[in-house]
């Protein structure tokens, strides 16, 4: 408490001294060149009227998840003279000016402490770096910065993850995914994602192959928010030579809206989608002569209803890495779980679920975001 006390009192002091930063000094120009740097990668070429207020806010955010490095935590936003600013635990501020001042521009992202020197730095324009949202017209509002979006619907993102599994089912996983084009499903556009996972599991001293391919189908539909209209789905396993494949296709009626990354630390939402599934199961029998026997499945029709929470930033230890992650907490009828998705990506590092009193753990040991190492 002293030292957030201490913190904040040096963030007003700093924020007040006259001037730009000495932009001669050497770490204060590698450090500014990174965020410029980042700026160009991102620009956008379009700009909405959003209040200064809100810009800032969705301005930090951003910072927190695409530059962890320099802006390690959810810092609480503060106000002084013409900023608001975030301070955060290593030293460094990030602020935006809101407020006409004859000394700092409007609408300018200033950054100091740590390698940007003792005095605010001005970095360039608030729009060098993200296109502000207006949460009146945006369906669901501006990004908690805890995933980016728009890998979900850029053709050619690919991810890798390899996760090891540890409870009431052991062994490990790997979930090899890539993105797609546009393609029709059930009269909608959305983006096709393919899904391979291989591995073996292990339950109840029962060892499993797992190969399972399967497409999801989803769209973007606002900065915050995934609308998901169903999945297909092609499982095998081999259990004592026997390969029993099922061939399945669930439907979201009406498309399931995901809103979990508009919710600002400690808000919950509730959800309630119903998915229809169809599809058959084949067996395949090493003996031969014998014949594959085709099963229709019964079509199945059920209701998910989940209160998800957004508990807060955490840096958690795994396998693959130590990560700066969003925790976000689900509760439905049948038990409770978390999981801690990588702030700026989206992507798993951890997730625990409670059922029926046994506990669940799967944790990353390899994560790879388009060929490089996360």
């Amino acid at each position: 408490m002293i030292k957030h006390q201490a913190l904040a009192l040096a963030a007003a002091a700093l924020l007040a001294g006259c001037g730009g930063g000495d932009s001669t000094e050497s770490p204060q120009v590698a450090a500014a060149s990174a965020l410029r740097m980042r700026a160009l990668s991102t620009q956008q070429a379009t700009t909405n009227v959003v209040a200064p207020e809100v810009a800032a806010e969705q301005l930090m955010n951003y910072g927190e998840g695409a530059l962890p490095q320099y802006f390690p935590e959810h810092a609480t936003t503060q106000t002084f003279g013409p900023f608001r600013y975030r301070a955060y635990s290593n030293g460094i501020l990030l602020g935006v000016v809101v407020q006409a001042d004859a000394t700092y521009t409007l609408n300018h992202v200033y950054v100091m402490g740590g390698a940007f020197g003792n005095a605010p730095l001005d970095v360039g324009p608030l729009t060098n770096y993200i296109t502000p949202t207006d949460p009146n017209t945006n369906p669901t509002g501006a990004n908690n910065g805890c995933a980016d979006l728009s890998k979900a619907d850029t053709q050619g993102t690919h991810v890798v993850e390899v996760f090891d599994y540890s409870g009431p089912v052991s062994g490990t996983q790997t979930v090899d995914t890539l993105v797609g084009g546009t393609v029709a499903f059930e009269g909608q556009q959305a983006t096709e994602t393919s899904i391979k996972t291989t591995g073996t599991n292990t339950i109840a001293g029962i060892s499993t192959a797992i190969d399972t391919q399967g497409k999801a189908y989803a769209k973007r539909t606002g900065d915050a928010e995934l609308t998901h209209y169903g999945l297909t789905l092609s499982s095998s396993t081999n259990i004592a030579g026997v390969t029993s494949t099922t061939e399945t296709k669930s439907v979201f009626s009406p498309p399931w809206v995901d809103k979990i990354y508009a919710l600002a630390i400690g808000e919950s939402l509730t959800v309630s989608y119903n998915v229809t599934t169809t599809g058959s199961t084949t067996m395949t029998s090493p003996i031969p002569g014998f014949p594959p026997v085709v099963t229709p499945l019964p079509s199945t029709s059920s209701v998910t209803n989940q209160t998800i929470k957004y508990v807060g930033r955490e840096t958690v230890t795994v396998p693959a890495g130590t990560y700066n992650t969003c925790r976000f907490d689900y509760t439905t009828t049948d038990g409770s779980s978390s999981q801690w998705i990588i702030v700026g990506n989206g992507l798993m590092a951890k997730s625990t679920a409670t059922v029926q009193g046994k506990t669940q753990l799967i944790q990353a040991t390899s994560i790879t975001l388009n060929g490089q190492k996360i």
